[in-house]
């Protein structure tokens, strides 16, 4: 079974999520690999829990691809 490291992803979370609390505290108490099954399961809700968050505060400008991959989910 192959893994995913998230230590990229937690070192990206812990320097640009700082308006996101919720996500942020989420993001860094993952392990620091998981299978590619659970990450799949997991960037769904952490996208959607993005989009709430981001409705009341809007600090973060996401590039074109992640507002293309919001409207698709």
């Amino acid at each position: 079974m192959s893994e995913i490291n998230t230590i990229s992803l937690k070192k990206f979370a812990n320097c640009n999520l700082g308006e996101h609390k919720l996500l942020k505290e989420l993001l860094l108490e993952e392990q620091p690999e998981m299978s590619n099954e659970e990450f799949l399961i997991k960037i769904s809700l952490w996208l959607k829990l993005l989009r709430k968050e981001d409705e009341k505060n809007s600090a973060i400008k996401w590039p074109i691809f992640f507002q293309e991959q919001q409207k698709v989910i």
